[in-house]
């Protein structure tokens, strides 16, 4: 839910209500016996975004205003190719990827702060976390800061966005929103 916020709030260029969308997502997701602050999927976000839209921090909080801030339909990502043409197409995304114990402390590098730069380490659990940025010329995605005032943005390389897809990992892609 915190994923798709954040994605929706790099695309429309407006602060959406995240615990709402996090809230909602939890009502439909897959899993019934999730405690509140546990997590819910990157598939019932994109279904909230889909059916209701998102509710925006401010304003208004009446449901049929939602469906404009929302999307028309997204997919599923395979690939890194894939995620980068969404990029060069303007759109962030939604990861739904393992997190390994070295993506909590990212290292900086040539004045980048990286992840994924050397061992993973021990796998923590799943974690939902958007990309909003692609650079052939570091091989990598941006990461935008998902953990708090003290995780900074981060690039992690495609070698291992790959590797998490494949480890089960989801990509979620926005195709179509509304008035696009």
């Amino acid at each position: 839910g915190y994923a798709c916020s954040w994605m929706m709030s790099i695309l429309n260029r407006k602060r959406y209500a995240a615990q709402w969308l996090y809230r909602e997502a939890q009502l439909i997701d897959e899993w019934p016996d999730t405690p509140p602050g546990e997590g819910t999927s990157v598939r019932a976000a994109f279904d909230i975004l889909r059916t209701i839209g998102h509710r925006p921090m401010w304003g208004p909080v009446m449901r049929p205003q939602f469906l404009s801030a929302g999307i028309e339909s997204n997919r599923w990502a395979r690939t890194v190719d894939e995620l980068r043409t969404t990029i060069a197409q303007g759109v962030p995304g939604v990861l739904g990827i393992n997190w390994y114990a070295s993506f909590d402390t990212p290292e900086k590098h040539n004045g980048e702060w990286w992840i994924g730069r050397g061992p993973l380490g021990r796998m923590r659990g799943g974690h939902g976390i958007a990309y909003c940025a692609a650079s052939d010329r570091r091989e990598a995605l941006q990461l935008p800061n998902s953990w708090g005032e003290r995780y900074p943005d981060v690039w992690i390389p495609y070698d291992v966005v790959q590797r998490l897809i494949n480890e089960d990992g989801e990509a979620g892609v926005i195709v179509d929103r509304p008035d696009a």
